[in-house]
């Protein structure tokens, strides 16, 4: 178990502007089926190793009347959470399903919940005026023992959505071009508490065929971001007035966006990037620019401390490490091949009261042509981690089994059965790696050795 300090980077809150004059009208679009990702107190499941469930919280937003969300406890309180990458413009919100019988609604404002209103097993839908926010919770005071949720739904004025995949082609997808000029970032050092302005020009050398909107990232790039995405902070969607399809060639066209930053900003150098997606969704466009710039949170205080929670103790049972609370035993927290990381979920830990984070290289690292990549993405992992929790210890695993190209490339190292048949687990490779091969024996040495001196390093 090894303990590693990092700079902290800060987290940001953006608040999109500039909507298109015509776009006030209500979409008939569900904003959850729109890249949302959901959160709930627990769902219901059996008590075996692997956990099997017909009831988790992703038939919310299946589209489908007979998948349920059930939770695994028979008594309230409950809650879900739906998050979006990006903040929106959301004014109504409903449920399907039976047994919610009271449940207060919220909407994230700046860090904290803002409740819109109640719903009911008589009021399954509820109206509000227009909110920007990029995260609703669901708090389910009140339910029966047969509580079951089938969708969730919400709706907002017409708006660009960014899909949860965005389209990621270097260089843009579409071939068309964007000029980002007269880029202001005031004021480009800060405190924590403060607000910065950005604020540049959009033009296009020649008309667009498309209508393009604008994501403002503040995000570290990831190693294997393709796979696993980005590290994000938070982002913004900016606009402009009209259409970029209506752009006059060589015009200027302005597009603002305002930061805040909370008090438990950490502090450092984070860059501002951005992206130009169509409306669908589906292409990007070429940038002069992809980097707006960078921020800078002065050094100050220590990041604040989150309410006091019981802690864990620490302790090694069965081969494993863990921790002990209420006398039941528990694996670390298993960070492994979650999708956009972000500096909010890994600080947000510290409410467990568990200081111990357990990372896992996955999946099937022996071999793998990236390997480099791989000790990458595990180096960000722990310094991202630890820049929002430097208190953290971290456990660093492993997926061993080889890829498939040292399948193929080691055809005397797989394994035989008692007829002399190469047992495959997953159709198309040739085979599955024997235990009593030297050759794996020793690959593995080898690749957990450059793993630790590329780690202590």
């Amino acid at each position: 178990m090894m303990m590693k300090k990092g700079i902290t980077r800060i987290l940001l809150i953006f608040f999109a502007i500039g909507l298109h004059a015509g776009d006030q009208q209500d979409s008939k679009a569900n904003l959850v089926m729109q890249g949302a990702y959901l959160l709930a107190s627990s769902f219901r499941g059996d008590n075996s190793r692997t956990v099997k469930t017909d009831s988790y919280y992703v038939n919310l937003q299946d589209g489908k009347a007979n998948t349920f969300w059930r939770p695994m406890d028979k008594e309230a309180p409950h809650w879900i959470e739906i998050h979006w990458r990006y903040p929106l413009q959301i004014n109504r919100f409903s449920y399907q399903g039976r047994g919610l019988e009271q449940a207060v609604l919220s909407v994230l404002a700046g860090d904290k919940w803002m409740p819109v209103g109640e719903l009911s097993n008589r009021n399954k839908s509820l109206d509000f005026p227009v909110k920007t926010t990029r995260c609703l919770r669901l708090d389910i005071t009140a339910a029966s023992n047969q509580l079951e949720l089938s969708e969730l739904e919400a709706y907002g004025p017409e708006q660009p959505v960014p899909p949860l995949i965005l389209p990621h082609t270097p260089g843009g997808s579409s071939g068309e071009m964007i000029n980002i000029d007269n880029v202001t970032i005031a004021p480009a050092i800060n405190i924590r508490g403060g607000s910065v302005k950005i604020d540049f020009l959009a033009s296009a050398g020649q008309p667009l065929k498309k209508d393009y909107y604008f994501l403002v990232d503040v995000k570290e790039t990831g190693a294997l971001s393709d796979w696993l995405g980005d590290f994000e902070v938070a982002s913004s969607i900016g606009n402009t007035e009209t259409r970029s399809s209506n752009w006059h060639a060589g015009e200027k066209y302005p597009v603002s966006a305002e930061i805040y930053l909370p008090d438990y900003a950490p502090p450092g150098v984070t860059d501002i990037k951005i992206t130009a997606i169509s409306r669908d969704g589906k292409e990007s466009a070429v940038l002069s620019k992809n980097k707006l710039g960078e921020i800078n949170v002065r050094n100050g205080d220590k990041i604040p401390a989150m309410q006091e929670f019981p802690k864990a103790s620490l302790e090694f049972d069965n081969g494993q490490f863990g921790f002990k609370i209420g006398g039941k035993f528990y694996l670390p927290f298993f960070m492994r091949y979650l999708k956009s990381f972000g500096f909010e979920r890994f600080y947000q830990t510290k409410a467990s009261g568990i200081d111990l984070q357990y990372f896992m290289m996955y999946n099937r690292c022996l071999g793998q042509p990236k390997r480099q990549e791989y000790f990458d993405r595990m180096d960000m992992n722990i310094r991202n981690m630890l820049r929002v929790r430097p208190e953290s210890y971290i456990m660093v695993g492993v997926d061993l089994r080889p890829c498939p190209a040292w399948l193929k490339a080691n055809p005397d190292e797989l394994m035989l059965d008692a007829f002399g048949g190469r047992p495959c687990d997953i159709k198309g490779e040739p085979g599955m790696e024997s235990f009593g091969s030297q050759k794996y024996e020793n690959d593995c040495k080898e690749f957990l050795s450059a793993l630790m001196e590329f780690l202590s390093t």
